[in-house]
């Protein structure tokens, strides 16, 4: 597939970055909780991508979530993909980048599985960012294996790391 923008990678620092000031996307204080605790269980593994157009130097194209949290964190220095496009390019690929339409969505009985195979192996299903009602959703189908009783025979579902329940 032949790339119509050129990229390059670099670092930067997080001071030297510009918050674009037509960002629509917003995060709720739960969100970013789950965003701050997956970029700290993680590390930042997803670069900033910034505009280099002389006009837009800097702009945030998307990450503008996990710059707020790097900001808030007070990390210095940031990896981060250059990009050179016109403004309108800029809002153009800050929807793209952050439309979920164009993220596919899940295949429900591999995702089952999946979370699964991680809840009987006890990890910390809290590190994927699911909130509670999507992680209910999608643990109650797992199988019975993986399932614990409590005394009175109910079924009881409970993540040994985290400790969530369901």
């Amino acid at each position: 597939m032949d790339s119509k923008l050129k990229v390059k990678f670099s670092t930067r620092k997080l001071g030297e970055l510009i918050p674009s000031e037509y960002n629509p996307r917003k995060i709720s204080k739960d969100a970013k909780a789950r965003l701050t605790k997956s970029l700290n269980d993680f590390g930042y593994i997803d670069p900033i991508i910034i505009n280099t157009n002389p006009e837009r130097m800097n702009t945030i194209i998307s990450g503008h979530q996990r710059y707020y949290i790097m900001k808030e964190e007070d990390v210095q220095e940031v990896d981060v993909v250059e990009v050179d496009v016109d403004k309108d390019k800029e809002k153009l690929l800050n929807i793209a980048m952050n439309n979920r339409n164009l993220m596919g969505d899940w295949d429900e009985e591999k995702l089952t599985q999946v979370m699964g195979e991680l809840f009987k192996n006890n990890a910390d299903l809290s590190m994927v960012g699911f909130g509670e009602l999507e992680l209910d959703k999608i643990l109650q189908n797992i199988e019975p294996e993986f399932k614990e009783f409590d005394e009175n025979i109910e079924m009881k579902n409970k993540c040994p790391k985290c400790g969530y329940e369901w």
